[in-house]
């Protein structure tokens, strides 16, 4: 009865922990809901959707570099550098977009900024 009370307690143990793990970043995965995102705020074309995968790829890979040395260093810095990454996609993004779906992407990015405050400022603050 003892071994089986203690399997029981090491499986339930074991179950809690590894439930507890934080999930594991996946860059493809973020820039695929990014692009799918994107595609239904936009309302974006077939031929636009290969142009924004290509730009929020670019930008994403921007920011893992940015991201590689680990946490650290001036966070205003770091701000600075990001609002940077995000102008030039945002310019690249109105290239491809018409007028209707300039303003359809000028609210998605005020929601995304906004959903940001409410998730306690980030970096974009």
């Amino acid at each position: 009865m003892k071994k089986i009370s203690l399997l029981l307690t090491t499986l339930l143990i074991t179950t809690v922990l590894v439930n507890a793990q934080p999930p594991q970043f996946d860059p493809e995965e973020m820039i695929k809901m990014q692009v799918e995102r994107l595609t239904e705020a936009c309302s974006l074309t077939k031929d636009q959707v290969p142009k924004v995968e290509a730009i929020v790829r670019e930008s994403s890979k921007k920011m893992m570099e940015m991201f590689e040395g680990g946490p650290g260093g001036d966070f205003a810095e770091m701000r600075e550098k990001m609002q940077k990454v995000q102008e030039e996609q945002t310019k690249k993004m109105k290239e491809i977009l018409d007028d209707e779906q300039d303003k359809k992407y000028d609210k998605f990015l005020e929601e995304q900024r906004e959903r940001m405050r409410q998730m306690g400022g980030g970096f974009g603050g």
